[in-house]
């Protein structure tokens, strides 16, 4: 059996936030975090806790390879999702099942121990708090994504009762600075978003013509 690394690992101090965990971005905690060093991507600048950000697979924070590591195994099997690094234990325990099986086969009375799944660790990351408009992370479902529509963080619709706001877009007005939009051509099949800045296409790696230029926003 391969030796745990207790140097990442889920924690009750690193939990995530519900409404960055809805698209995908989890949070662990990260040794390498804590060092003065060049620290790995996701490390959370305002965290003393060694607290790093990182994504799972099929989600639509796995677009965010330049932003974020991709989460240890102990985040899945803390949370119970699917898409993590996958868990050097298993790997071991298939191979000697294998061998067990082949021995089995030959009239070998032994076979190979299997290591139960851990159970989840913590509550959902739905009863955790939502992030403040500075932190907040907008980031689209992935059937959204798919037909071209896309969020991304506006500090005035967090805002209220503005007569000269547009809140077109605002996914929770007043709560949530998090705004949808829609590349130039999806534009026609979704009018009710305007076209995303040329940030969406720098996060998400589409092309630029998909987004205003700087100038037309």
């Amino acid at each position: 059996m391969v030796a745990e690394d207790d140097s990442i690992k889920a924690s009750s101090s690193c939990a995530p936030v519900h409404v960055k965990s809805r698209h995908g971005v989890f949070r662990q905690y990260n040794k390498a975090c804590m060092g003065d060093e060049e620290r790995p991507l996701g490390c959370d600048a305002k965290s003393s806790e060694g607290c790093q950000s990182c994504f799972i697979d099929g989600s639509a924070a796995a677009t965010q390879v330049k932003s974020y590591a991709r989460c240890s195994h102990h985040v899945c099997d803390a949370y119970d999702v699917k898409g993590c690094d996958p868990n050097p234990n298993e790997r071991v325990v298939e191979e000697e099942s294998s061998s067990g099986t082949e021995k089995d086969r030959l009239g070998s009375p032994k076979r190979a121990p299997t290591v139960p799944r851990r159970q989840k660790m913590f509550a959902n990351p739905a009863s955790t708090p939502d992030a403040d408009a500075e932190t907040e992370v907008c980031l689209p479902n992935l059937e959204d994504a798919k037909r071209g529509i896309f969020q991304y963080s506006e500090r005035y619709c967090r805002t209220l009762g503005h007569t000269d706001v547009d809140y077109s877009g605002c996914i929770s007005v007043g709560k949530s600075s998090c705004r949808m939009c829609v590349t130039k051509s999806a534009r026609s099949s979704s009018a009710a978003f305007s076209v995303c800045p040329r940030a969406v296409c720098e996060h998400h790696d589409l092309l630029y013509q998909q987004c205003l230029e700087d100038e037309e926003n």
